[in-house]
């Protein structure tokens, strides 16, 4: 399982390994329990464009002072693009751009 979440610097991190359930354990329903929970959502049109493809090539994307501050993640056509923005991670699926219009 690969993580990206951000810096208290807004830069980005990236970190990989086995997935671990960190509310495992836990009574959800006690009411002193507010850590909040990730929960399971439907997935929009743009997103659905990247479901069960391959990634082909990661492109990471560094601010003005050469730190990590996003990473382009292409899959079948389309590009995860994920950035730090204000403190949190940002994510939009976009058309792989090609030919003179390419970056």
């Amino acid at each position: 399982m690969t993580v990206i979440d951000t810096n208290s610097d807004w830069t980005l991190s990236i970190a990989t390994g086995p997935w671990h359930d960190p509310f495992e354990g836990c009574d959800v329903n006690d009411p002193g329990w507010d850590l909040g929970r990730w929960t399971l959502d439907a997935v929009g049109d743009e997103q659905a464009a990247i479901v069960g493809h391959a990634l082909r090539d990661a492109m990471p994307r560094f601010n003005e002072v050469g730190e990590l501050s996003g990473i382009d993640l292409e899959f079948g056509g389309y590009v995860l693009r994920v950035q730090s923005w204000g403190g949190e991670v940002r994510a939009s699926v976009e058309p792989v751009a090609r030919g003179r219009d390419a970056e």
